[in-house]
């Protein structure tokens, strides 16, 4: 759950919001224009980064999105599911998802990275260095000892998951709920809700199956 001991959190903003210039780009080279309906997200491992083109601005200027708690642009990919008695019954809750559980029952970002200690079974994150992994892979392994949530196989894909109290989560679910967030509150940042698509970067060494499980969470998050 600590930052790396290498220029800590700060050392992670150029790479990551440069990836995410980089993507908003790519859509200003495509002829994007006007108000902003696509985002260009960087999914990471770690942390997360959102843009939008800049509303009122010209091509190649871009907003990155600040997490609302912290006022930071990089949201950490973390996920931490609720217990019965935290949830909370409002708006949010009645939000259409394709989510399961729903995101009401979930908090991402700083808010469950200040989770991982006080609930270590209940949050997932370094989701992403096992996407679409079988469960002897050495990456697996490695993470199992880093972490206190549970780790199991996937019965139907066979693939690694975490098991959250009676919840098989995958950690293509783990991103979708990151995804989710970045575009919740990018559409509160822009006082719209016209974010309805992406522009996503992938890891080069990513094979066939973990490039078709990123697509597969944006796909569940809506995008």
């Amino acid at each position: 759950g600590k930052d790396s001991p290498s220029g800590g959190i700060e050392s992670l903003i150029p790479s990551l919001i440069g990836v995410a210039v980089l993507v908003v780009s790519v859509m200003a080279q495509r002829g994007f224009r006007g108000r902003a309906s696509v985002a260009g997200i960087d999914l990471g491992t770690t942390n997360s980064v959102i843009c939008v083109q800049a509303p009122s601005k010209s091509v190649g200027q871009i907003d990155c999105i600040p997490d609302p708690l912290t006022g930071s642009a990089i949201i950490p990919s973390v996920v931490s599911f609720l217990e019965p008695h935290e949830r909370k019954v409002g708006p949010s809750s009645k939000i259409p998802s394709k989510l399961i559980p729903h995101p009401s029952h979930v908090v991402v970002g700083q808010k469950a990275k200040q989770r991982i200690d006080s609930h270590p079974h209940h949050t997932l994150y370094h989701a992403k260095r096992v996407l679409g992994r079988p469960p002897a892979d050495k990456a697996v392994g490695e993470l199992r000892n880093e972490v206190e949530f549970k780790i199991v196989e996937d019965e139907i894909t066979s693939e690694v998951a975490f098991q959250v109290d009676d919840l098989v989560i995958s950690p293509r679910q783990v991103g979708s709920y990151v995804v989710n967030h970045l575009i919740q509150i990018t559409k509160e940042f822009l006082g719209h809700e016209n974010v309805k698509s992406a522009v996503l970067a992938v890891p080069a060494k990513f094979n066939t199956l973990q490039r078709q499980r990123t697509m597969e969470a944006f796909k569940e998050a809506g995008v």
